[in-house]
């Protein structure tokens, strides 16, 4: 019983750290975008990877991301033992634009080994080779930058 009660103590301290991780990880992000994240036509776009959170909170830090307007596209890495989460925000202006955050999934998802898609909107997947995070950080970039000019 004493054992039940120091893990169920330690799941709800690691759900806390966790959300004060999402919450730094949301300021990186807005500042991120503010620094010169901009594509074109006034979308701002920002490519980030945060090792220390795993899938769950990637998918908040998203949800938070997709909070901050139509006029953003965000690709966002995080990791969960040996794999690699990831998620793709667009806003109504950057899918205006030709920008799907499905098709940055799957080119995301290539690089990493895994799988991923997604709606126009809002996209994710799984990679299993974390050792090439910092080329898929690139393919991002670049799906970004090919759609937003």
């Amino acid at each position: 019983e004493a054992l039940q009660t120091q893990i169920k103590l330690a799941k709800k301290a690691q759900k806390s750290a966790a959300k004060a991780d999402v919450g730094a990880a949301f300021e990186r992000l807005k500042s991120g975008l503010a620094e010169g994240g901009a594509g074109g036509g006034g979308i701002q776009s920002v490519v980030l990877d945060y090792p220390e959170l795993p899938g769950e909170a990637l998918r908040d830090l998203g949800d938070r991301a997709k909070s901050l307007g139509g006029d953003v596209a965000v690709a966002l890495f995080g990791r969960a033992d040996d794999k690699v989460p990831f998620i793709v925000v667009c806003g109504a202006g950057a899918i205006e634009r030709g920008l799907k955050a499905g098709d940055v999934a799957k080119a995301v998802s290539t690089v990493l080994g895994g799988g991923g898609g997604g709606r126009p909107d809002r996209a994710q997947g799984q990679g299993l080779k974390s050792a090439t995070v910092p080329q898929a950080l690139e393919a991002a970039e670049a799906a970004f930058a090919a759609a937003l000019g």
